[in-house]
């Protein structure tokens, strides 16, 4: 109460003085500083796109380049003046966050410029389908030791304190760490890779593999039937593949007993179609590390003898391929097979073309696969990141699949999204899968729409949410009726007529199902549990150029992440036409959505999220869910919410 003391007001007065003093230098040597590190990050950009082509030394260049920048926004940053602002309230915060930001930067271009120039992109070409497995080891400490940097980068950008960050800063802060942990990530896994690869590859003793090519023509769970197969061997590097078989001389002959190993929710699901007599019904389960265990505990019963993995591989995957090795051609085939055209010639001509001739319509992609290895084998594939990058894009999209027996090998191929495993977390998943019930080629013909439509009712307790929606499939079979040879648009079955679609549709999902409609009636639907998850199955006939439609309307309760994000996994099944799929999230009007990730779009007055896309690869959608105490000022205070 009363007057300051004069004493008082004068050392504050001095105080906001010296503050004042302190701030105005610190601040003109920041605005300064930034075009520095802001041209150190285009020039860091420069080098990560140099070293992704395998131009080594473009991008030794850039990171040179990108060091220097950083080095002088540093020693901007460092002088006398910037030190004495970080005592200013609301400056000094800001200051650090700066001074921070370019030592990661400078240390990273460091690490990145002497990766570079350790490498030699000649020795890590891959020849011969040969990989050199002595340069690996030689560059084995230098990827451990960029994973490291990385990580440590990682950690210091955690410890940055961003609550009176301004907004530049802020934005940048969380741009770089984007980047970092995606590159972090990278550099383990080439630490890792450099470390099991060579074992993978034949480098302690040879390692045997089996080739299964799935036909998306005639769906699978896993994508498709598996009509040929052959052998991949390993020896210190180097990767042979032998002679193409039909998967049929894998089943066992009349009076051979063969046992099915194979966990409980798959023999319970799977058992009445035979996969230990009939290697055709293998895939029958989406998840690719079952069914190569399970595969492989049959191969090791059977004359073909143990394997240390499964790969899988379709006509899209080949197309991948191709786009590595350029055109090949195919014996018999009239023209070049191309990454363009191959699965239109594997999955639809070549039925036509060899119409009449059994043996060759049957054996045509593994043909097709065959050759496509020999160019593979007998070319010079230049820079392993090239190859990497068009592989990825399969693995991604389940088109490419890797099984390894090495729990280690079988982590690598989960660690870089290959391993085409149905996921297991979050709580709540859709996966729909669709596998031919009648021994044709129609399902190149089948296009499906999933709607995903689901109200959201968090609890009090702030970590469970109970949830009741429809899950909407809608398949599309365009398949004419005539003018396809049998063998497409037939059957085995004298019920089904010409251009009928018979399938075996699965929907995958934690909540339990109230109801089935087909085309708006009710139907019984099979009820199991596999991977964790409730199953629910029925066969379904879609006639010649017409559309059906299955309902399930699904009701429970699920977890909320600790940070109260609700989560969804959207499994994808490889198949020639990617889904196409919708979700809508609803939340009563006193809860509200918030910090949308994976593609999820908040609307509705935060009170509803959607997604739409093309479900070519798993997705995850993420969003958080909050009180929302109203849209006066007062609500937006308590949320934390712009006015």
């Amino acid at each position: 109460p009363g007057r300051w003391p004069r004493w008082a007001f004068v050392t504050a007065l001095c105080l906001a003085g010296a503050l004042v003093v302190f701030a105005i230098p610190a601040s003109l040597a920041l605005l300064r500083a930034r075009s520095d590190p802001s041209e150190g990050a285009k020039a860091a950009e420069r080098a990560l796109a140099a070293a992704r082509r395998g131009d080594a030394e473009a991008a030794d260049r850039a990171f040179r380049d990108a060091e220097k920048r950083f080095r002088a926004a540093q020693s901007r940053l460092d002088g006398i003046e910037v030190s004495l602002g970080l005592a200013v309230p609301l400056l000094g915060p800001n200051l650090d966050a700066a001074r921070e930001l370019v030592a990661v930067g400078s240390d990273l271009a460091r690490v990145g410029r002497h990766l570079t120039t350790t490498a030699d992109p000649d020795q890590l070409r891959i020849v011969n389908s040969t990989v050199n497995l002595d340069e690996l080891a030689r560059l084995r400490p230098e990827f451990e030791r960029t994973a490291r940097v990385l990580t440590s980068a990682q950690e210091r950008m955690d410890a940055i304190d961003t609550t009176f960050l301004i907004s530049p800063i802020e934005d940048a802060i969380d741009k770089v760490h984007g980047r970092i942990d995606r590159a972090a990530r990278d550099s383990r896994t080439a630490a890792i890779s450099a470390r099991i690869l060579p074992s993978m590859l034949g480098g302690d003793g040879p390692r045997r593999y089996l080739l299964a090519m799935q036909n998306n023509a005639e769906a699978r769970a896993t994508g498709g039937f598996i009509g040929n197969y052959a052998e991949l061997t390993a020896v210190n590097g180097k990767v042979d593949m032998g002679d193409v078989e039909p998967i049929r001389t894998l089943n066992p002959g009349e009076n051979e007993q063969r046992t099915l190993k194979a966990p409980k929710d798959y023999k319970l699901r799977y058992g009445r179609f035979s996969p230990e007599r009939v290697w055709q019904n293998v895939n029958a389960s989406p998840d690719v590390p079952t069914v190569g265990a399970v595969a492989a505990s049959l191969l090791a019963q059977g004359p073909f003898g143990p394997v240390d993995g499964v790969v899988t591989v379709d006509p899209i995957g080949l197309a991948a391929l191709l786009r590595i090795t350029g055109p090949i051609d195919v014996p018999g085939w009239p023209e070049k097979v191309t990454a363009e055209n191959v699965v239109k010639a594997t999955l639809h001509d070549a039925y036509v073309y060899f119409e009449g001739n059994d043996e060759a319509r049957d054996s045509f992609l593994g043909d097709v696969a065959d050759a496509a290895w020999d160019a593979f084998s007998d070319r010079d594939l230049g820079s392993p990141a090239g190859v990497i990058k068009e592989l990825a894009k399969a693995t991604r999209t389940k088109h490419l699949t890797l099984w390894f027996k090495d729990p280690r090998a079988e982590r690598l191929a989960k660690r870089g999204g290959a391993d085409g495993a149905v996921p297991r977390i979050p709580p709540d998943l859709i996966l729909v899968t669709t596998g031919n019930a009648a021994q044709n080629k129609i399902d190149y013909f089948l296009e499906r729409n999933l709607k995903y439509d689901l109200d959201l009712f968090p609890r009090e307790d702030g970590d469970t949410i109970d949830a009741r929606g429809t899950l909407d499939v809608a398949l599309h079979n365009s398949a004419p009726s005539s003018g396809l040879p049998s063998y497409v648009i037939g059957s085995n079955r004298p019920d089904y007529a010409a251009g009928e679609n018979g399938t075996f549709l699965s929907a995958y999902s934690p909540l339990q199902a109230k109801r089935a409609r087909w085309d708006g009636e009710k139907i019984g639907i099979e009820h199991q549990r596999e991977l964790g998850r409730e199953v629910y199955s029925r066969f379904l006939r879609i006639p010649a150029e017409s559309t059906r439609s299955l309902s399930i309307d699904l009701e429970g309760s699920l977890r909320l992440r600790p940070d109260d994000s609700y989560e969804l996994a959207l499994g994808s099944q490889p198949a020639i036409h990617p889904d196409k799929v919708e979700v809508v999230l609803r939340l009563p009007s006193s809860w509200r959505f918030a910090a949308a990730k994976g593609g999820l779009t908040i609307t509705g007055d935060d009170h509803e999220a959607t997604f739409r896309g093309r479900l070519d690869r798993d997705r995850l959608l993420r969003v958080r869910i909050l009180p929302d105490h109203g849209d006066d000022i007062w609500g937006h205070v308590q949320d934390g919410r712009s006015l």
